[in-house]
C-alpha cells in the first residue's frame, strides 16, 4: 500500500511538470508582437533624406533588446545608412510599442521605389520570467521618387537638397607666393548632408588655383530629416604676386519645403599675395651681378665627364714624359766600348 501511494505521487509530480514545461514552450494567446514600418515622407524628391523606422507593437512583453539585423531593409535606388535616434516607447495597460532602429535613405533615382522589406532579431521577456529571441520581419513600402524641377534651376546647381547657409572660418587676407593658402569653410542646416557637394568660387579669375578638401559630415535626426553640418578646406594656390580676389563661394540647392531653389554664399574674400614662395626645380639663380647660373643634372654630368678625361690624359702624358727621363739615363750609364 505505501509502494502505490509513493508510486501514484511520482506519476503525478510527472504529470505536474509536463503540464508545466508545455505552458511555458507554447505562448499564450495574450502574447503578441506585431512589427511596424514607418516612413518619413511620401511621395519625396530625389536627393533628400527619408527616415526609415522599425517598430514594434506588442502584449505580454517586457524588455524588448535589439541584438541585431538579420536582413539589411532592401534599398534598391537608394543610399543607405542606419542613424542613432531614441523614440520613448508609448505603453499601456494592454498594449506596448517599442522602437528598434532607425534608417535614413537618400533616393538617387526618380520613379516608384519599393524599400523597407528587412527583418531584426531581438531578445524579449515574458511575464512569467523567461526570456525569448525573436525575429520580427517586415514588409517592404513603394514611395514615390519626384524628380527635380528644371525651372528655376541655377547653373550652380550640383545636387544638394535642403536648406543651408554657408560661413569662412579664421580667415586672414595674408599669402604668399606659390604657396597653398588654407580657407575653411563650414556649411550647416537640414537636407543630404551625406551627399552634400563641395561649394565652388562665384567666379573665377585668373592668378590662382583652387583644390577643395571636405571631412565626413556630422548629423543628428531633426523630425523627419537630417539637421548638421560639414566642414570643406580650400586651397589656394596664388600664381602671382599683389592683390587678387577670389570672391565669395557659393553653394546652390533645391529646397523641398519651398519647392524651389535657394542659393548661400560665403564672405567676399581678398588675398595680399606677396613674394617669397618656394621655387621650382631647375629655376635660374640670379648672381648680384645679374649673372644667371643654370642648375641643371645634365651640365653637372658634363662638367665631371670633362674633368675625369682631362685627368686621365694628364696622368697619361705625364706616364710617357717620365719613362723618356728613366730611358735617357740609362742610355748616360752604359760602359763605352774599348
Amino acid at each position: 500500500m505505501r509502494h502505490a501511494v509513493l508510486k501514484n505521487t511520482g506519476s503525478i509530480l510527472l504529470f505536474i511538470m509536463m503540464m508545466t514545461l508545455q505552458s511555458y514552450a507554447a505562448e499564450p494567446a495574450y502574447i503578441t508582437a506585431q512589427s511596424k514600418l514607418g516612413i518619413s515622407r511620401n511621395p519625396v524628391y530625389v536627393g533628400e533624406p527619408v527616415l526609415l523606422r522599425y517598430g514594434l507593437t506588442y502584449s505580454g512583453l517586457n524588455n524588448i533588446r535589439v541584438n541585431g539585423v538579420e536582413k539589411q531593409p532592401d534599398a534598391k535606388g537608394f543610399i543607405i545608412r542606419p542613424i542613432d535616434e531614441k523614440i520613448s516607447g508609448k505603453n499601456s495597460v494592454l498594449q506596448g510599442k517599442a522602437h528598434l532602429m532607425t534608417f535614413v535613405l537618400i533616393p538617387v533615382k526618380k520613379g516608384s521605389c519599393e524599400t523597407g522589406s528587412g527583418s531584426i532579431l531581438v531578445s524579449d521577456d515574458t511575464a512569467t520570467g523567461f526570456s525569448q529571441h525573436r525575429k520580427i520581419v517586415f514588409p517592404g513600402e513603394h514611395i514615390q521618387v519626384l524628380p527635380l524641377p528644371v525651372k528655376g534651376r541655377p547653373d550652380s546647381f550640383r545636387g544638394a537638397v535642403g536648406k543651408f547657409k554657408m560661413s569662412v572660418e579664421n580667415y586672414e587676407p595674408g599669402a604668399k607666393l606659390s604657396e597653398a593658402k588654407k580657407i575653411f569653410l563650414r556649411v550647416s542646416g537640414t537636407g543630404n548632408l551625406l551627399t552634400l557637394p563641395h561649394p565652388e568660387l562665384k567666379k573665377n579669375p585668373d592668378g590662382f588655383k583652387v583644390v577643395m578638401e571636405e571631412s565626413e559630415a556630422e548629423y543628428s535626426v531633426n523630425k523627419n530629416t537630417l539637421e548638421g553640418e560639414k566642414r570643406y578646406t580650400a586651397l589656394i594656390v596664388p600664381e602671382k604676386s599683389g592683390r587678387i580676389k577670389p570672391g565669395a563661394f557659393i553653394l546652390s540647392f533645391f529646397n523641398p519645403e519651398t519647392g524651389g531653389y535657394g542659393t548661400c554664399e560665403s564672405e567676399e574674400l581678398t588675398l595680399n599675395v606677396v613674394g617669397g614662395g618656394l621655387k621650382k626645380e631647375n629655376e635660374p639663380v640670379k648672381r648680384k651681378a645679374g649673372r644667371e647660373i643654370l642648375f641643371s643634372p645634365l651640365i653637372i654630368i658634363s662638367v665631371f665627364i670633362l674633368i675625369s678625361i682631362a685627368f686621365f690624359s694628364i696622368f697619361k702624358w705625364e706616364k710617357k714624359r717620365i719613362a723618356k727621363i728613366k730611358a735617357t739615363r740609362l742610355k748616360k750609364t752604359e760602359p763605352a766600348d774599348d
